[in-house]
């Protein structure tokens, strides 16, 4: 008797059917779909500093800025993409920096940034913010640049941090202005773009920088 739940019989074959392997990934990449916006739902708002967006396109990926107020990257706008593996939430997500880095932590050449620390502790039942909330430590817990193995993004500015702090700072100097430099050089396919102040919105800035009230010009 069970075998006819094995072999369906050509009647049965009408109402019924064998999903197809398109059809397969459709699905799982629909499931995929429908838990990264659960991921994204769940972050509501990003650690102070960190704006994060969607792309457009392309739901495994996000892009992100991070404004540092503190520490030697101070006044720094650092833009980052983090992205999804298809094993996620098996394996934790990736992020690489788009601006220019010169981090113990961040690969010069391609931006990676080292998360193996967070790949020793990871959990599926885990949730994106872990990584969020890593990206902006990286920034402003120091003990983390000289923990063993968490120099392999860029050994140069690790040895620099732990041998020559002064060169060190020199070099994260340059790094900081080059970040407003290019602020607005946009990456293809971004969904976040930076578009150059108006002559109003410079003038209160300028306020803002100076100390004084910027009500007092808005009044004029």
């Amino acid at each position: 008797m069970w075998q006819r739940f094995l072999s369906p019989t050509a009647s049965s074959s009408s109402s019924s059917r064998i999903l197809s392997s398109p059809e397969i990934r459709d699905y799982h990449g629909h499931v995929k779909r429908q838990a990264l916006a659960l991921q994204f739902k769940k972050l509501k708002e990003p650690p102070s500093g960190m704006y994060i967006v969607p792309d457009l396109d392309r739901s495994h990926v996000w892009h992100g800025v991070i404004f540092v107020h503190g520490g030697v990257y101070a006044r720094g706008i650092f833009k980052f993409v983090i992205e999804f593996p298809g094993s996620f939430p098996e394996t934790s997500p990736t992020v690489r920096f788009t601006s220019q880095m010169f981090h113990p932590m961040i690969d010069a050449k391609t931006g990676k940034l080292d998360v193996s620390l967070v790949e020793t502790f990871w959990q599926p039942n885990f949730d994106a913010i872990v990584v969020v909330n890593f990206v902006k430590k990286v920034f402003y817990d120091t003990q983390l640049w000289t923990e063993d193995g968490n120099g392999r993004g860029n050994p140069e500015a690790r040895t620099l941090f732990l041998q020559s702090n002064s060169k060190f700072v020199a070099r994260v100097s340059k790094c900081v202005s080059l970040s407003k430099d290019r602020l607005y050089v946009n990456e293809t396919n971004s969904s976040i773009e930076f578009s150059r102040p108006t002559e109003e919105h410079q003038r209160a800035w300028d306020s803002v920088q100076s100390g004084e009230d910027p009500r007092q010009w808005l009044r004029q």
